[in-house]
């Protein structure tokens, strides 16, 4: 497979946001759905999305911005309410880096503005900084027991319901469902090397973790680091997590979804990875493959990130090869990013761990670090 970088690329950024409101971490305990519902009817709906958003059966997905939560239905399977987690933002498909990024810019911007009506700021973290499990309130029934183990993903939920992170994904016009496996494959494998890169989740159950990405160490083996979208269901893999999914709506066939980050402030790292996911795509050097996360190489990277020599060379490794695939391609200067993060040994948790450590309050250090660090 030879591709070139002249090829007609698409991107998209899905980002989750977690809220606070007179300092509390807003989540499933102490929010409800109406409560962030009521953000979400004041923003502006684009219908022009919907040819590359997909709404989903329950239509709450009818903008850009929606709810993120747990669904609970009775026992005949009809819908009845949601646990809540928070936000998320997803942009249009993209034709280019630069609008994916402007466009997530100046939605996160809006959506900012219309939260503060509320007394709700916006932060960046990877995961619930204060709780570390979320039990489903009743139990669940029957139904939705059997509904919940039909994969992978739907059993591990309630890691969702603690996690914040987003999905940065590109495609490819013309490739066949093998190469957008082999691409998914590949990115799989070299995601511990990728996902050090936004670490954003320090802390654990109110208090400083001891590493860099609470997020990573416990999702990364239950949940994809990579999902990709087929065209033909007769080409799935069978895998625990998934790594391929059948495309919902045309214009998800080809996606490549990394999913193995976290949420962070700087808008500009989301460019980066989005950069170096192009580069890789078009990288013919790196031979290594996988269907499922190397989880033990993503608790080592979660605990010591680039302070541990396999991780950082390997991290190392893949910036060259994107940097070299890419070119002169204009969007290799966004690699630079990724450079200067190595060329420092640090992550964005560092900054975050700093904050905490200046007056030994998440909140506040949520608050001081996502004002200092969010870039618009």
């Amino acid at each position: 497979m030879i591709l070139s970088k002249m090829q007609k690329f698409n991107f998209g950024i899905e980002l989750e946001i977690p809220l606070l409101k007179n300092g509390i971490y807003l989540d499933f305990d102490n929010t409800s759905f109406e409560e962030l519902q009521s953000i979400i009817d004041q923003l502006p709906e684009y219908p022009d999305d919907y040819n590359s958003l997909r709404i989903g059966d329950l239509g709450i997905k009818k903008k850009r911005w929606y709810i993120e939560e747990y669904e609970r239905y009775d026992t005949n399977g009809n819908y009845t309410n949601c646990d809540v987690k928070g936000i998320e933002i997803r942009t249009p498909i993209c034709s280019s880096i630069d609008t994916a990024i402007k466009t997530l810019q100046n939605d996160r911007h809006l959506l900012a503005q219309i939260a503060q009506q509320s007394d709700i700021t916006l932060t960046a973290v990877g995961f619930n900084p204060f709780k570390h499990h979320f039990t489903p309130k009743p139990p669940l029934n029957d139904w939705e027991v059997a509904e919940r183990s039909l994969s992978p993903e739907a059993i591990s939920a309630d890691i969702h319901m603690l996690t914040q992170g987003p999905d940065v994904s590109i495609s490819l016009q013309g490739l066949t469902d093998q190469e957008v496996i082999d691409i998914g494959k590949k990115i799989t494998y070299y995601s511990p090397f990728i996902a050090p890169f936004s670490y954003n989740s320090p802390f654990y159950k109110g208090e400083l973790w001891g590493g860099y990405s609470v997020r990573s160490y416990i999702r990364n083996q239950k949940r994809p680091a990579v999902l990709v979208f087929l065209k033909d269901k007769a080409n799935l893999l069978i895998s625990n997590p998934t790594l391929t999914e059948a495309a919902r709506i045309p214009s998800e066939t080809g996606r490549i979804e990394l999913k193995a980050i976290d949420s962070v402030a700087n808008i500009q790292i989301y460019g980066a990875l989005l950069a170096l996911l192009k580069g890789l795509v078009l990288d013919t050097t790196l031979s290594e493959r996988c269907i499922k996360p190397r989880g033990e190489l993503h608790m080592i990277a979660a605990k010591q990130a680039f302070e541990n020599n396999e991780i950082f060379q390997g991290s190392i490794q893949v910036v060259e090869c994107a940097k070299r695939a890419l070119g002169s391609d204009p969007d290799a200067s966004r690699l630079d990013i990724l450079e200067e993060i190595l060329a420092q040994k640090i992550t964005p948790a560092h900054s975050l761990i700093e904050a905490y450590q200046n007056n030994n309050d998440i909140i506040t250090a949520l608050q001081h670090n996502y004002q200092n660090t969010c870039v618009d």
